[in-house]
């Protein structure tokens, strides 16, 4: 019998919400981690394991396209963490905050390691800063912090780029994956950002 993902899904008293998938969590995509709106049908697949391998860590999503996942809940200043290994993905993968109909905050890295701070709001997309990291070959942690005006993009707990932008309304948290291959999702953390 197939696992339920939700069950991995952990809310803290603090309104943190985790989610440490395990490899036979493919019933996750499009139940917990529902594709945004625009996100192509066959643009992100979960790969199901083969044998009796459905309690190891991470789920495995092959990508072909631009495909945004996000979880249900809203957040106003937050931090979102996606530790995930790149096996043979070859593209760009972000992690999302604040997305709505005419918006969102992105943070992504590059196979080549383009790092990129994105706002997009009112049909207009900013680049906010651009750097320069090196993509792990094991697993990574990126992470996205806004937190009122201030929004940073971290690489295994290190900043990589900054900027300010006016703070954006509540919304929707989730990742990116734009290319083609297969990564392994080990995590999903979001936590509300407090103002003291």
């Amino acid at each position: 019998a197939r696992s339920d993902p939700r069950q991995r899904l952990h809310r803290d008293p603090q309104g943190a919400v985790s989610w440490r998938p395990v490899a036979g969590d493919a019933a996750a995509l499009g139940t917990l981690l529902e594709p945004a709106a625009g996100t192509p049908d066959d643009a992100v697949r979960a790969v199901a394991p083969g044998g009796g391998a459905d309690a190891e860590p991470g789920l495995v999503l092959a990508a072909d396209g631009r495909a945004l996942l996000l979880l249900p809940e809203t957040f106003g200043d937050v931090q979102v963490e996606l530790g995930l290994e790149r096996i043979d993905f070859d593209g760009t993968v972000g992690v999302a905050h604040h997305v709505r109909d005419d918006g969102l905050g992105l943070f992504t890295l590059s196979t080549g390691g383009d790092a990129v701070l994105l706002d997009r709001r009112d049909g207009e997309e900013k680049v906010l800063d651009r750097g320069r990291a090196p993509v792990p070959p094991t697993l990574f942690t990126l992470a996205a912090s806004a937190a009122g005006r201030h929004l940073k993009g971290l690489l295994d707990g290190k900043t990589v780029v900054h900027g300010h932008v006016a703070p954006p309304p509540d919304g929707r948290c989730g990742l990116l994956l734009d290319g083609r291959g297969r990564v392994r999702i080990h995590r999903l953390v979001i936590t509300p950002l407090s103002d003291h």
